[in-house]
């Protein structure tokens, strides 16, 4: 069991904008992992963390990257991290056999957008814009063949279910 709590506070300025960004909060992330082995050849494990991705820099800087000269990408400094809850049932069957069925919740996900700026470029930039959910299994076998060689098979099976937080808008064309 473990608890961990992050502090973040941050500060941000662009000259080209004369623009200053501050950002700050504090979140707790629980850890627990479980394990049973009722003998050398059947091995058991439940496990769940809470995590947190933060965005890149590239993401956060406001300066626009063109590549072309209707169309731009811009960071947006006001970006959140990504938190992700997952939970996980594991099985091991001779340390050869592997099973896990595993569930992920993540929420604040980030997305690119691309809009129409007063102009008319295409602006994309990242946005916290969805909630995913996530289940599935999988199974590995390691089969070795001789001391020198060794087999091993994979095979994994989800379902998500992403929910975006804006709708993407039609645009129409007009010539």
């Amino acid at each position: 069991i473990g608890v961990r709590i992050e502090s973040t506070s941050t500060k941000g300025y662009s000259p080209t904008l004369q623009t200053t960004t501050t950002n700050s909060y504090t979140k707790i992330f629980p850890t627990l992992f479980v394990s049973y082995n009722p003998n050398e050849d059947h091995s058991f494990s439940l496990s769940y963390s809470k995590r947190l991705n933060r965005p890149s820099f590239y993401d956060l800087n406001p300066f626009r990257y063109y590549t072309d000269v209707y169309n731009y990408f811009s960071g947006n400094p006001y970006l959140l991290p990504t938190y992700n809850n997952a939970l996980e049932l594991n099985y091991t069957l001779k340390n050869n056999l592997n099973f896990i069925a595993y569930g992920n919740y993540i929420t604040d996900g980030i997305s690119y957008l691309n809009e129409l700026d007063s102009n008319d470029n295409f602006v994309g930039n990242p946005q916290n814009n969805f909630t995913q959910k996530k289940i599935g299994i999988m199974g590995n076998y390691n089969w070795k063949i001789s001391s020198w060689n060794s087999l091993n098979i994979n095979a994994e099976s989800y379902y998500t279910n992403l929910i975006s937080k804006k709708a993407v808008q039609k645009i129409e064309s007009y010539q």
